[in-house]
């Protein structure tokens, strides 16, 4: 398939990070890297400030 079922979050301000597992469903609607990654982004923001430290950044592979 391609894919490792496998997200990781690296909190910078709190040099923590976590490990969760994608859902298989995401994985099928939202095909390759930059589906996954547009999907992740639009689930955890909220409109804010874009200069702010609480934006994200995600970085993903796709085919």
């Amino acid at each position: 398939m391609g894919y490792n079922g496998k997200i990781l979050k690296i909190d910078l301000s709190n040099e923590k990070f976590t490990e969760e597992r994608e859902n298989y469903a995401d994985i099928v609607n939202f095909i390759g890297g930059k589906g996954l990654a547009l999907k992740l982004l639009s689930d955890d923001l909220e409109r804010s400030d874009p200069l702010s430290s609480q934006n994200e950044i995600v970085f993903s592979a796709g085919p």
